[in-house]
């Protein structure tokens, strides 16, 4: 059976930017739905602001991912242009309406910003944006999970690099680090794309939540 609102009926409303409202429905009809807000507050945003850049997977791929990392705290989205990538971008408006679904979904009051695609030596010239940047890699010397609580915890803004399935070419990776990328080892083998970015996620928000 479907759950359908009625008149009287407590609901949740967002602006996308962080106020979520306890309101009551007084009346629904086919164009509209009216109702009365009893209290606003205001969510703070989470600390630290997390950006996954990551090369987009094919098709449908794309938009679970952005789903997901909706729901694991994600802040902001940058699909990224790189030598094997298998995608040219997706439909950012779909995206979009991805990750407010997921935000209804999940009660958040922020909509993440998804932003158009950044060609990855783009992406490299502009890493002085955040406080730390790391990128998901596999190669030798790549650091390990231990230290990542400090690393992540002392920083305000953090951006997380996700290559393709590929990986990225070695002039890529050695493009990231001479800009100031930390190359981490979040696995002990090779990820999916979104597997990865999802995972980089999580990791920022377990391991600086408080209670």
């Amino acid at each position: 059976s479907v759950l359908r609102l009625r008149d009287g009926d407590a609901i949740l409303l967002f602006d996308g930017a962080g106020l979520l409202a306890e309101a009551t429905l007084i009346h629904i009809d086919k164009r509209s739905v009216h109702a009365r807000v009893n209290q606003i507050t205001r969510r703070e945003p989470s600390v630290p602001h997390c950006t996954i850049a990551f090369a987009p997977p094919k098709g449908k791929r794309a938009a679970v991912t952005v789903e997901k990392l909706t729901e694991l705290g994600a802040d902001e989205l940058i699909p990224l242009e790189t030598a094997r990538g298998v995608s040219e971008g997706g439909d950012l408006d779909k995206w979009h309406e991805r990750a407010v679904e997921a935000c209804k979904q999940c009660i958040r009051a922020d909509v993440p910003v998804v932003r158009d695609l950044r060609p990855i030596a783009e992406l490299a010239r502009s890493m002085g944006e955040w406080d730390c940047a790391l990128v998901a890699s596999l190669a030798p010397g790549a650091r390990s999970g231990d230290g990542l609580t400090a690393l992540l915890s002392a920083a305000r803004r953090v951006l997380w690099i996700v290559g393709p399935e590929g990986g990225f070419t070695p002039e890529e990776e050695e493009m990231l680090c001479a800009a100031g990328a930390v190359p981490v080892r979040i696995a002990p083998h090779v990820l999916r794309i979104g597997t990865a970015a999802e995972l980089c996620a999580g990791l920022t928000r377990f391991l600086t939540t408080r209670a």
